[in-house]
């Protein structure tokens, strides 16, 4: 990890956090998660953190959405959820990945621009198993850490 090299913030993502992620969470703070608030997340850019430019939309690194997303559950965790999820599980990342041409130029400026909002669902049976893979998954490096951990300091 240490051999990593992270890259700064851009200007851009620098003004994002200082202005606009400030802005979004004293809206929050005086109307709560509001149609205004709503409206200021689609306007503002906050559901096209990932999307790329040529789509209308921000294409901000991880590390910048890392860290609009901490401030805003610093702000309100209902707050980074509305953000964080079309953000990582919406319909972007899947248009992005699996769509054909045409689909990315249809889509991707509208949930950059907030015409379309981005959500998905899970049917119930769907979402049971997809939740046991996920505690799987999620299992797996965390039994890895604790066996590396034991191997370094208890033997």
């Amino acid at each position: 990890l240490l051999a990593v090299k992270s890259e700064p913030l851009s200007d851009e993502e620098w003004i994002f956090i200082k202005h606009k992620v400030s802005a979004l969470c004293a809206t929050f703070n005086k109307f709560g998660l509001s149609d205004k608030t709503l409206t200021q997340i689609k306007s503002e850019g906050f559901w096209a953190l990932n999307i790329p430019k040529q789509y209308a939309g921000l294409e901000f690194s991880a590390k910048a959405h890392a860290k609009i997303l901490t401030l805003l559950s610093s702000c309100d965790v209902s707050l980074a959820v509305t953000v964080m999820v079309p953000n990582s599980l919406g319909p972007a990342e899947l248009v992005l990945h699996y769509g054909t041409d045409e689909q990315k130029q249809d889509l991707l400026p509208k949930l950059a621009t907030g015409e379309h909002i981005p959500c998905f669902a899970l049917q119930p049976m769907l979402m049971t198993q997809l939740f046991i893979s996920l505690a799987l998954v999620d299992a797996v490096p965390i039994i890895a850490v604790g066996i590396s951990l034991y191997m370094i300091f208890a033997i």
